[in-house]
């Protein structure tokens, strides 16, 4: 496909975007799953596959963040944004965690205390949700933004991507000194900058690579992130070395990880969807994407309940990280697919927003 073929008018719907975001949020799910860590069950340890294939699959998991925010700027750089939508964007976020706290001390023997209500009537202030917290900021500062990114020529704002791009993954990747205040990505800053880089990609489309040549990217990124830090680790220690740290090759400021994610949002972009039934069902889960995340990361559910869905998971070896890796992102992305939609249609003019064939670009609304 040509790079003009990627390009849409500033009315229409692009549904590469909505896809980019589903893939996000089955990365959002994996990289919790993989941070509370699998147990390995079997007569034997873990064998080198198996250490491989966890290494691989995490660094891949790790773009879903970066994935969201390219999609922010991407379809933020051509939408006017509203203070009504933020307003219903800030609804949903109380109301899914009102729901979640109330199912839990309804369904569960779990205590929720009067203090966790409080915390889910005011998630922004305090922060209970970092990206919805960093989010909320970039969205005030968005106009001022956007003005500023169409004020630049092409190569003043290819400049500014690779300057912004360089320092902070140079800064993380090989110093971790904080000094730029990116907070290894869990930051408003860090999605302004990402922001950029879809604006940038919108406005100019200036990568028209293949298919396979973007696949191959990820795997080779994913290679070097994920199998890179035990070799150099072994490598130093062989020759008596001792350091303290090594090179950020995993997370969110990696040079790495922001590959992967640029490689998949581009990969979701070229994908052909000619069905208006496909259309519909794809929207239909992207609008859904902000709820998946908000339940499965509402602190009370997460350190309760997601924990221990994780340690239930034995992974026996040989085959069965595959299957089980992936039966359980399916069933637990399907299920809470069916609460966030019923969050989001809670919300006034969600539904009628999400499939409103003739409405302007809605990603904007809907950060995840």
């Amino acid at each position: 496909m040509g790079g003009g073929a990627l390009r849409s008018s500033k009315h229409e719907r692009i549904i590469g975007v909505d896809i980019a975001k589903i893939v996000a949020m089955i990365l959002v799910v994996a990289v919790h799953v993989n941070g509370f860590g699998l147990p390995y069950v079997g007569d034997n340890p873990p064998g080198l596959g198996y250490l491989l294939l966890r290494s691989f699959l995490g660094a891949i998991f790790m773009a879903c963040i970066n994935i969201f925010a390219i999609a922010s700027g991407y379809a933020g750089i051509m939408s006017t944004f509203k203070i009504s939508r933020l307003i219903r964007l800030w609804i949903q976020i109380v109301f899914t965690g009102l729901m979640v706290l109330v199912c839990l001390d309804l369904f569960t023997d779990i205590d929720v205390s009067l203090k966790n209500y409080v915390k889910a009537c005011i998630p922004i202030a305090k922060k209970q949700y970092w990206y919805m917290t960093a989010y909320f900021m970039l969205c005030l500062v968005m106009p001022v933004l956007n003005a500023g990114i169409k004020s630049l020529n092409q190569k003043e704002l290819r400049n500014l991507v690779l300057l912004l791009l360089g320092l902070v993954c140079g800064e993380s990747f090989l110093l971790s000194s904080g000094a730029l205040g990116v907070d290894s990505g869990y930051s408003f800053e860090w999605l302004l900058v990402l922001y950029v880089v879809g604006a940038y990609l919108r406005l100019y489309n200036p990568i028209d690579k293949s298919n396979w040549s973007l696949l191959g990217g990820v795997c080779l990124c994913a290679m070097i992130a994920g199998w890179a830090p035990p070799i150099l680790k072994k490598s130093v220690a062989h020759f008596g070395i001792i350091i303290p740290r090594l090179f950020e090759f995993v997370g969110y400021t990696s040079p790495f990880t922001v590959l992967i994610a640029l490689a998949i949002f581009l990969l979701c972009l070229k994908i052909p969807v000619a069905s208006e039934r496909a259309r519909k069902i794809i929207i239909s889960l992207s609008s859904t994407t902000l709820g998946v995340y908000l339940i499965h990361v509402q602190p009370v559910f997460f350190s309760k309940v997601f924990g221990k869905m994780v340690s239930k998971l034995a992974v026996t070896g040989g085959g069965g990280i595959y299957a089980q890796l992936f039966f359980f992102n399916a069933s637990d992305l399907y299920g809470m697919h069916h609460i966030g939609f019923l969050s989001y249609r809670a919300v006034p003019g969600g539904w009628t927003m999400a499939n409103n064939k003739a409405s302007k670009i809605a990603h904007i609304s809907n950060p995840l």
